[in-house]
């Protein structure tokens, strides 16, 4: 009786189904793509390279010292500051040479000097969302990177990056809120999707 159930359960068991093997990472892509962005960066063609960079990290290849350089390049043209000091970073656990090194952290620091971290959030679907500036800077990237968040925060209103020291003005609605934006002495982080309630810290 107890064989008969047990060869009744083992019949009833669904069938071991194995893992997808995990895949591998695709070289020959990663060369193609890396060249191309080479090519661009040459010619300071940073939209390219933006519009190529998903497809280099897709490869699963572990990118080299010059493609973080140029991802970061491409994140700096289109305003991203944040995700230009990311790239920075992982470039940074790659150099070798004294120039380069002094370089990067030339550049790192200069974003720590002049931008703070923001997060900026809202429902759209209840309110419009826009984002003001007290005053624009001179500097194209800093133009760059009020520009790239006010495009955020218009279309998504969901911004979580850095912007230019400053002060600005979160317009929901009706609701204005005035933040002021400070390098390395605080982030700002102003979330209406619940309550209508502010956060700074």
């Amino acid at each position: 009786m107890l064989l008969s159930l047990l060869t009744g359960l083992a019949i009833a068991a669904p069938p071991t189904v194995e893992p997808a093997p995990p895949k591998s990472p695709d070289t020959g892509e990663y060369f193609r793509l890396s060249q191309e962005i080479e090519k661009l960066s040459s010619r300071n063609a940073w939209s390219g390279v933006t519009r190529l960079w998903p497809e280099l990290q897709a490869t699963g290849v572990e990118l080299s010292l010059h493609d973080w350089i140029a991802g970061a390049h491409a994140a700096r043209a289109v305003g991203n500051a944040a995700e230009c000091r990311s790239r920075l970073d992982n470039a940074r656990d790659l150099v070798e040479d004294a120039d380069t090194e002094r370089e990067i952290i030339e550049w790192l620091a200069e974003i720590d000097t002049h931008y703070g971290k923001v997060s900026l959030k809202c429902d759209l679907a209840k309110k419009p969302a826009v984002l003001e500036v007290g005053t624009m800077p001179f500097k194209p990237d800093m133009q760059q990177a009020i520009g790239f968040a006010i495009e955020r925060v218009t279309k998504e209103c969901d911004f979580d990056g850095m912007l230019p020291a400053g002060t600005y003005t979160f317009v929901v609605g009706d609701k204005r809120t005035d933040l002021q934006v400070s390098p390395k002495v605080s982030s700002v982080q102003i979330d209406l999707r619940r309550h209508d309630r502010k956060k700074k810290k």
